[in-house]
């Protein structure tokens, strides 16, 4: 009966540390991923006429804009920490 009492105590303590080391990874790792991004404010972005927008997708530091215009579909490329414009992708029809 002693042994099963001190296996008992082992294993509830060896679970408290193991949930302990669970929750300080967790913790560590959600605050590496929120910290460094500044707030830019306003920034305008120049689009073609009569463009609007179909889609938007952030993904690491970047902000994807997917527009619609009548001179054809465009995807932009922008930094998500400042709002820069970082490149540009035309959508052109396959001439297949």
């Amino acid at each position: 009966m002693q042994a099963v009492k001190i296996l008992v105590i082992v294993m509830t303590a060896a679970l408290v540390a193991g949930l302990a080391l669970l929750v300080y990874g967790m913790a560590t790792r959600t605050a590496s991923l929120g910290g460094g991004t500044a707030p830019f404010g306003q920034v305008e972005l120049a689009v073609p006429p009569g463009a609007s927008l179909k889609a938007m997708v952030a993904d690491q530091g970047r902000v994807y804009l997917h527009l619609a215009s009548p001179a054809g579909d465009r995807v932009l490329v922008l930094d998500g920490a400042s709002g820069k414009r970082l490149g540009e992708v035309a959508l052109m029809p396959d001439a297949r």
